[in-house]
C-alpha cells in the first residue's frame, strides 16, 4: 500500500463524522419529513460505508431493516439518524 493511501485513509477516518454531518445538512430536505423507509443505497450514502460494512452492521444488530426477510432492505430514517448521533445501535425492544 502506498504511503499516500495510508494518509488518505487516516484523514477520512478522522473526519468521517464531519462528512456525515455535511451530507445530512446538504440533503436535509430529502431526509426530513415523515419517518420514511430508506433504501440500502441511501443508508450507505448517509453513513459513507460499503455494502459489506452495512451487512456487518445488520448482522451485529446495530442497524435493523424493517423488512429483514426481504432481499432488498429498507431502514427507518429515524433509526439511521439515531445511529449517526449515538454511534450505537437502536434499542429494538418494540
Amino acid at each position: 500500500m502506498c504511503t499516500i493511501d495510508i494518509y488518505v485513509r487516516v484523514y477520512l477516518a478522522k473526519h468521517r463524522k464531519r462528512f456525515i454531518a455535511e451530507y445530512i445538512k446538504e440533503n436535509f430536505s430529502k431526509l426530513s419529513g415523515e419517518d420514511r423507509a430508506l433504501t440500502s443505497k441511501e443508508v450507505m450514502d448517509m453513513l459513507q460505508i460499503s455494502r459489506a460494512t452495512l451487512t456487518r452492521r445488520i448482522k451485529k444488530g446495530k442497524l435493523k431493516p424493517v423488512n429483514p426477510n426481504e432481499r432488498v432492505h429498507r431502514f427507518l430514517r429515524s433509526e439511521v439518524v439515531e445511529f449517526i448521533r449515538t454511534g450505537k445501535g437502536v434499542n429494538y425492544d418494540r
